[in-house]
């Protein structure tokens, strides 16, 4: 089981598929926060026409005081949300489909591969005298289909290795046959498809960033410094045993302001690792533009996400993230 409270990063000895499937579940979980995603989902599922697809679009990332988005500033809009409907097209529906399935149909062909070793395996082992069974048969198509696409499908040999022979002569019949074959041998790791954002994984500020996102949703109306202090964004600002009953006071309301800017930072910087993951850079928090993230519906897709996450990997993630 992986460690929720602190996921191996790139240095770390347990860094493995593993790893990287449990640092794409939370980007999984980033993009069902992210409006745009939502809007390219809702673009791909619903007919809607060119012109209101503009529209929705522009509305999204039009504040409340803004103008309508015309001109250079509509096209800006319009040219972004191309690289949102790009990553839609990679990534696809994520929000009525189970982790692990979106992870073997499409995520492991994307994250599955860096670091990967290829390795020699075993198929299946036919017994004397007995027909290929449909066992061995899934076997074969389980290896064609998930265990070598998880390798980076690397040249391979798929050999018939008869047992009751001596080991030297085996080995020297499968030593000619990988020679005949005049594959080179690759030194470097195969890189996955699409690798992560940053250089350095630290996964406590993602599973804060979800938290926070999770909490605003949840409780829209709560002060800021009130939503800090529910998740311990900065334990040095700490507002006593039960901060949510403490009074104002004017010893504490320098202490709640600070705490309330803090968190207000941790919100922006959340919203803007869920839009890049929507724009296909995960985890990223480089500036871009940000559509109006409402509770209400970004509520309903995080309690859609919690229904539909089963796998072992997800326990854990889940559990981190429950408020």
């Amino acid at each position: 089981m992986i460690d929720s409270s602190k996921l191996p990063g790139r240095k770390s000895k347990e860094w493995t598929t593993k790893s990287i499937k449990a640092y794409v579940m939370l980007m999984m979980l980033f993009l069902r926060a992210s409006p745009s995603y939502a809007l390219a989902h809702a673009f791909a599922t619903k007919k809607t026409s060119s012109a209101q697809q503009s529209q929705l679009i522009a509305r999204l990332y039009q504040g409340e005081k803004q103008p309508e988005l015309q001109g250079t500033d509509l096209e800006e809009v319009l040219a972004d949300f191309a690289r949102v409907r790009k990553t839609y097209e990679e990534f696809g529906d994520i929000y009525t489909v189970d982790f692990e399935e979106w992870w073997d149909t499409r995520a492991l062909k994307i994250y599955g591969f860096e670091g990967l070793r290829p390795k020699v395996r075993k198929i299946a082992f036919l017994t004397e005298g007995n027909q290929v069974s449909d066992d061995d048969k899934k076997a074969l198509r389980k290896y064609l289909h998930v265990t070598r696409p998880a390798e980076a499908t690397p040249p391979a040999l798929l050999l018939s290795v008869p047992l009751g022979i001596s080991k030297d002569e085996l080995l020297d019949q499968v030593s000619k046959l990988i020679d005949a074959e005049k594959v080179p041998v690759k030194r470097k790791a195969h890189m996955a498809k699409r690798p992560f954002t940053a250089k350095r994984l630290r996964s406590e500020p993602l599973f804060l960033g979800l938290k926070l996102l999770w909490a605003k949703a949840k409780f829209p109306k709560m002060p800021l410094w009130k939503l800090g202090a529910l998740l311990n964004v900065s334990p040095r600002n700490h507002l006593g045993k039960d901060p949510l009953d403490v009074k104002r006071t004017s010893d504490n309301l320098e202490l709640r302001n600070h705490l309330a800017i803090l968190t207000h930072r941790m919100l922006k910087k959340a919203q803007t690792i869920a839009e890049n993951a929507a724009r296909g850079d995960y985890p990223s928090n480089n500036k871009c533009r940000l559509p109006k993230f409402e509770p209400k519906h970004v509520s309903n897709r995080i309690n859609k996400s919690k229904r539909i996450i089963r796998s072992a990997a997800a326990a854990d993630v889940s559990d981190e993230l429950s408020l």
